[in-house]
């Protein structure tokens, strides 16, 4: 009778620490990714502004500031009444903002990318933000993608219903190759997920 209560006690002080040690996984959930602008600036055209609220309500927007004509523009996230401004992205080309709203946790996220061609995909610009601890932070941008080993050309995106976001890069294929694999072949992939006890995203290959 000892024996059994000892050994009962053990186990529940190991489930204890398995709670305690191992990390909480992440059950986030994306319930929708909209597009809210895109547009190309060389001509200019498409929606350049966006009124959009985070995660606790509060009132934000998207702006395209021309400097140049030609070179320099950017897109600013900034609060509705334009008195805070938090980031100013620096955008060439073909620009597009992304809304992802999550849940388990909610979650407002945005993803700005900026492209050098309209079919290469090709980013010459990438920041997803959101807020961390009551402020606005870009959790992945275009450097940290390079340093993880990710080329950033020939981009596809997709939103998966584990909460994570994949980007994958392919290639064109020609001839013989074309015939066998057929016209696109991916030959690399990038998926940022999120870290429940970082509260933020991370970058797995």
């Amino acid at each position: 009778m000892q024996g059994s209560v000892f050994l009962r006690r053990i186990c529940v002080m190991v489930f204890m620490l398995l709670v305690v040690v191992i990390p909480s996984v992440s059950a986030m959930e994306i319930t929708s990714h909209d597009r809210i602008i895109s547009f190309g600036i060389k001509p200019f055209e498409g929606d350049t502004e966006a009124k959009v609220r985070d995660e606790d309500g509060t009132k934000l927007q998207f702006s395209f500031y021309e400097v140049n004509p030609l070179y320099k523009s950017y897109i600013k996230f900034m609060s509705r009444d334009k008195k805070s401004d938090y980031f100013s992205f620096p955008v060439a080309q073909y620009t597009a903002v992304t809304e992802i709203k999550t849940s388990d946790p909610n979650k407002v996220f945005w993803l700005i990318t900026d492209t050098i061609g309209v079919s290469s995909q090709s980013y010459s610009g990438f920041w997803l933000i959101g807020k961390y601890k009551g402020k606005y932070v870009d959790f992945v941008n275009l450097d940290l993608l390079i340093q993880s080993g990710f080329t950033p050309q020939n981009v596809q995106i997709s939103y998966e219903s584990d909460g994570s976001i994949v980007l994958r890069q392919y290639k064109r294929n020609w001839g013989d190759e074309m015939r066998t694999n057929g016209m696109f072949s991916y030959v690399n992939s990038v998926t940022l997920f999120w870290d429940d006890t970082a509260q933020w995203f991370g970058i797995r290959h």
